[in-house]
């Protein structure tokens, strides 16, 4: 009779325990386990942060392992684990503290509990939520980098990636890896023009690698043809000659510009970088007023030239006028004056043209400083001149005048630009340039700029 009752006893326990839902518990009963089946969770992290779980491959991207406290419960029955709430694993062993999930997806939380079952039908609990690293092939892109690179770069597809397996076939076929790159980007070198390459690419963690990516298909091609060199004009008053010239290539890094006389061989002058198409021949040492020069231009890279562009001559020619100053004396020349509160000086720092411009005195509020100069005048003329400006928008400006005669004013902040007026008169004309400050607030240098005066 005593066995009878204790197998009935016995059902009824076991027929308080759902396989398929949430445990429970016999109200009537006194007896309760002795502790909750701690999760460890110094190995398996709960909230926002998942980086321990990650790092020592408890978390990882198709499977997640836990351990907790075993109990020490002379009726323990069985731990249950459930899932998101369904059970997913009995386990009867009370030695065992561990289990592992292999069903999971990446990138996807999963809360777990783990509860202990004596035979009593009494139970603790302890939950934890975990979320999978994403783990994805990388995507791959890139750029071609004439003429001899091709630079890769991919996404941040892994969150457990520590490095990444690069490879590369000549026919989508054999693949070679080239790179076990820790960053997301690589360079390769080892490239023709005119040659197909295809890449593919793998995250690794310490744990797992991802699944290799698609291959990707790269056609590393440039052309070197030929500049076209369109035009030669030289600069108003001067012997500067400025080129333009149409880019035919997608693959130089620089082109380079040939000079000669009429009795002299072609010698490089300077260069300029990739996709330039014009360039001003301001080293004029050695050009002379009714001479003729010659230019062509040349593209480069690495390891290809372009061919030569077509000749173009030109004659410099003297132009007359009454005014052409430059300031390429570096001072102030001697029939110009400056005064005022401060003097202007001439400065080498980001001239218009030219190794020199001329700039306004440091003053303060309320001070001017002005530079001027006297020209011969008969009949009408074009005077021009380039300025630059540095001031506060409304007040502070330079000031142009001719005769005593405001002209022009200009504020705020301009770059360089070209100003010109025709004014007819006979007799000496004073030109005069100056900038002045109201007597509130400091904008920008607090200076004025000119270069090429020209009257003509």
């Amino acid at each position: 009779m005593y066995k009878i009752i204790t197998i009935l006893v016995l059902v009824l326990m076991l027929a308080s325990c759902s396989d398929d839902g949430l445990i429970r518990i016999f109200q009537h009963s006194l007896i309760f386990p002795n502790a909750v089946p701690s999760i460890n969770r110094s190995l398996l992290v709960s909230g926002s942060t998942y980086t321990p779980g990650y790092t020592n491959g408890n978390i990882r991207s198709n499977k997640v392992t836990i351990t907790w406290q075993t109990s020490s419960d002379a009726g323990f029955l069985a731990y249950k684990i459930f899932r998101n709430n369904s059970l997913v694993k009995i386990i009867t062993d009370v030695s065992i503290g561990t289990y592992t999930d292999t069903t999971l997806n990446q990138n996807s939380y999963y809360k777990y509990m783990v509860a202990t079952q004596l035979g009593e039908g009494t139970h603790q609990m302890d939950t934890v939520t975990i979320k999978t690293p994403r783990f994805l092939a990388p995507t791959l892109s890139y750029q071609i980098s004439p003429p001899k690179s091709i630079i890769l770069q991919w996404n941040e597809s892994a969150e457990t990636a520590t490095r990444y397996t690069l490879e590369r076939s000549l026919n989508n076929s054999l693949f070679t890896v080239i790179a076990t790159p820790s960053v997301r980007t690589y360079t390769d070198t080892n490239v023709a023009n005119g040659n197909y390459y295809y890449y593919r690419i793998r995250a690794v963690g310490t744990y797992e690698s991802t699944p290799v990516s698609q291959s990707y298909s790269v056609y590393f091609q440039y052309t070197m043809n030929a500049p076209s060199l369109a035009s030669l004009t030289q600069q108003s008053s001067t012997r500067m000659v400025r080129l333009n010239w149409t880019d035919n290539s997608t693959g130089e890094s620089v082109f380079r510009i040939y000079r000669r006389s009429s009795s002299s061989n072609f010698t490089l002058i300077d260069s300029v970088g990739t996709n330039e198409t014009t360039y001003l021949d301001d080293d004029t040492t050695y050009l002379k007023f009714d001479s003729t020069y010659y230019y062509y231009v040349k593209g480069y890279n690495q390891v290809d030239t372009t061919a030569r562009s077509n000749t173009r001559g030109i004659t410099i020619v003297q132009q007359l006028s009454s005014l052409n100053e430059m300031f390429e004396s570096g001072t102030i020349p001697a029939n110009w004056s400056t005064g005022g509160s401060a003097s202007w000086n001439v400065t080498n720092v980001a001239p218009y043209s030219g190794s020199y411009s001329a700039r306004s005195g440091v003053i303060g509020h309320n001070q001017t400083s002005y530079l001027q100069t006297t020209v011969s005048f008969t009949g009408t003329k074009t005077i021009s001149f380039y300025y630059k400006v540095s001031s506060e928008g409304c007040c502070d400006a330079l000031r142009f005048y001719i005769n005593g005669t405001l002209y022009q004013s200009f504020a705020g902040e301009v770059g360089w630009a070209l100003y010109s007026t025709s004014y007819s008169g006979s007799g000496t004309v004073v030109l005069r340039w100056e900038y002045t400050k109201d007597g509130s607030v400091t904008t920008g240098q607090d200076a004025a700029w000119i270069d090429d005066v020209l009257v003509q």
